[in-house]
C-alpha cells in the first residue's frame, strides 16, 4: 500500500534504530493516520494542515500531563518536527465499546466510571498558563460548540439544510439549537481532551488502561467531555459524574449531550457547503432522523 510505504519508510529515515516485523496501517481517523509497529509502537501522522501544526503542542501538554494523570496517556518519545508525526508505546487494552460495558458487573462499572470522573477532573484542573506555554490559545471566536460559533453554525444550517428537512426535523433541531444557546456560557473554561469516545478509551483487566488521541484539546466547555460517554448510557454518565470532584454547573447535562444530537446536522451542513467527509450527505441524515424519531432532546 502507497500510503503505508510511505509511512514506513518515514519512519525508517527518522529513527533507524527503531525495529519491527509488522506493520498496520489505520485511516479511519478524520486528524491523523496511525501505524502499529509489531502491536508494539504507535506512530501518529497528522494529516490536516491544522493538525500539524498543532502536533508540537499536543506533544509538549502531554508532556506536563504524564507527570500527574491518574490514568496512562501517549507519551511521545520519537518525536519529528519535519515533517510532523511521532511515536510512542502503546498502551495496551481495547476500545472501551458501550456493550462491554453494560455486560459488567456493578462494583466494575463504579470503579471505570471513578476513573474517568478523576482523569476528567484531573484534566480540567489544568492550569491555562500551561496550555498557553504549550502552544494552545482561545480561538478569536470561541471553542467549536461555544455559542457565538454554534450561533453562526445555527443560521447557516437554517439557509442550506433547513430547507431539505421536513415541518417536525425542523422543529425538533429549532428546539435543540434555541434551548442551547439559551443556556448561560458564562461558566469557567478549561482545557478539554474534546474527543473523549469509546475509541479513545482503552480497557484491559476489568479497568480502564489509558486515554489516548489528544489531537482535539482545546480551551473550552468542560461539560462537553462527557459528550462522548452518553453512548455508555445515561446513568453510568451520572455515575462519572458523581465521581467528577470539579466544579459543574446544573446544565452539565444539557451541554453534554447537545453535541451528540446535532453533531450529524453539521455533517451534513459541511457536505452542503462544499467538503469531502468520508460519509455522504444522506447517510449523515438518515443518522438524524433515527435520533430525531428516538425522541432524545437536550
Amino acid at each position: 500500500m502507497e500510503l503505508e510505504k510511505k509511512y514506513i519508510d518515514l519512519i525508517t529515515k527518522k529513527f533507524p534504530a527503531v525495529s519491527f516485523t509488522n506493520t498496520t496501517l489505520i485511516t479511519k481517523g478524520w486528524d491523523n493516520d496511525v501505524v502499529l509497529l509489531d502491536n508494539n509502537y504507535v506512530f501518529r501522522f497528522p494529516k490536516r494542515e491544522n493538525s500539524k501544526n498543532r502536533f508540537p503542542a499536543e506533544v509538549k501538554l502531554l508532556k506536563y500531563l504524564a507527570t500527574d494523570s491518574p490514568l496512562p496517556i501517549p507519551a511521545y518519545n520519537l518525536i519529528s518536527t519535519e515533517p510532523a508525526f511521532g511515536g510512542y508505546t502503546i498502551i495496551d487494552g481495547k476500545e472501551m465499546e458501550p456493550g462491554l460495558v453494560k455486560e459488567l458487573d456493578r462494583n466494575t462499572q463504579e470503579l471505570i466510571a471513578k476513573q474517568l470522573g478523576d482523569f476528567l477532573a484531573f484534566l480540567h484542573s489544568t492550569p491555562l498558563t500551561v496550555a498557553h506555554d504549550a502552544g494552545f490559545q482561545e480561538e478569536p471566536d470561541g471553542y467549536w460548540w461555544g455559542e457565538k460559533r454554534t450561533s453562526e453554525r445555527y443560521e447557516r444550517l437554517q439557509k442550506l439544510v433547513f430547507p431539505n428537512l421536513t415541518q417536525k426535523e425542523v422543529i425538533w433541531t429549532t428546539h435543540q439549537f434555541e434551548t442551547y444557546l439559551d443556556l448561560d456560557f458564562s461558566f469557567k473554561r478549561t482545557v478539554t481532551h474534546s474527543d473523549i469516545k469509546s475509541d479513545h478509551i482503552f480497557f484491559k483487566d476489568n479497568k480502564i488502561s489509558g486515554i489516548i488521541d489528544f489531537a482535539e484539546v482545546e480551551i473550552g466547555d468542560p461539560a462537553l467531555d462527557f459528550a462522548g460517554i452518553w453512548s455508555y448510557g445515561e446513568e453510568f454518565l451520572i455515575k462519572v459524574l458523581n465521581y467528577y470532584n470539579h466544579t459543574k454547573t446544573d446544565d452539565y447535562l444539557q451541554r453534554s449531550q447537545f453535541p451528540n444530537l446535532v453533531r450529524n446536522l453539521g455533517n451534513m451542513l459541511k457536505i452542503a457547503e462544499g467538503r469531502t467527509l468520508p460519509q455522504t450527505y444522506e447517510t449523515f441524515y438518515k443518522k438524524q432522523r433515527n435520533i430525531i424519531d428516538s425522541g432524545a432532546s437536550i
